[in-house]
């Protein structure tokens, strides 16, 4: 299997996360990369007209 390393999860899970608080929607989206920073998929969705706290806690 693949292993990866504490720095490798760390960096995966920050860098995915961009929030702009000029809008009243949420959108979430994620990027898979491998451990040579290559994109293997991502998505994105729009989920709906939200508040900051309504999409925190989602």
């Amino acid at each position: 299997g693949i292993t990866w390393s504490v720095e490798e999860l760390v960096k995966v899970s920050y860098s995915w996360a961009k929030q702009y608080t000029d809008f009243e929607f949420a959108t979430i989206g994620r990027v898979l990369r491998d451990r040579y920073g290559g994109w293997i998929l991502g998505y994105n969705r729009f989920l709906r007209i939200f508040s900051i706290l309504d999409a925190k806690l989602w």
